[in-house]
């Protein structure tokens, strides 16, 4: 079961600078061309990196070039915004903590997922999933544990088109986050 695509309007553009802030930064966005140069025209520095090499899709061998090539140079953003890239992905979990390990300590990162997507019919993998402790991210709760467990601080959740299922969810890289063991 997939998702639908996360529609970028001018009331998300607008939640993602506003949480990036107006100082100028150097930015890595992940998925979204349409955010990227929305992001550009707010005066930052805006390296853009598809989800993977099958295209814009969120399936699941799109979102695993990119987490499996990580970009070496993540150290020099100083902010990091992935779109839809981590909320179906089986390896969650992981993903994101090297994600995180790789990233500058006190770099931004924010994640905009539909973290609400399809509960009805996955009961039975998010339990399986508990139960074998790789859990599927269906919900804004799961998404914000997977955020701590990875190493990210001073998280805060946002649903910038109001009620819908789409999360904004920010955090900073934690000095220790290295140190991590996943």
């Amino acid at each position: 079961m997939s998702a639908p695509p996360l529609v970028l309007d001018k009331t998300l553009s607008k939640a993602v600078r506003s949480a990036l802030g107006d100082e100028p930064a150097t930015v890595l966005v992940v998925g979204s061309a349409r955010l990227a140069a929305s992001l550009s025209k707010g005066g930052h520095a805006v390296t853009l990196r598809r989800k993977g090499e099958a295209g814009d899709d969120a399936s699941d061998a799109a979102q695993k070039s990119f987490f499996d090539a990580l970009p070496v140079e993540l150290e020099r953003y100083d902010a990091l915004v992935l779109m839809q890239v981590v909320g179906r992905r089986s390896e969650a979990p992981e993903d994101l903590a090297r994600l995180v390990r790789a990233a500058r300590p006190g770099a931004f990162v924010v994640l905009v997922e539909q973290a609400a997507w399809g509960r009805g019919g996955l009961w039975f993998m998010r339990m399986m999933g508990r139960l074998l402790g790789r859990p599927l991210v269906t919900d804004a709760t799961e998404l914000s544990a997977l955020c701590l467990n990875a190493g990210l601080t001073g998280l805060r959740q946002t649903w910038p088109q109001g009620l819908r299922s789409l999360v904004l969810t920010t955090g900073r890289v934690h000095a220790l986050a290295r140190t991590l063991h996943f």
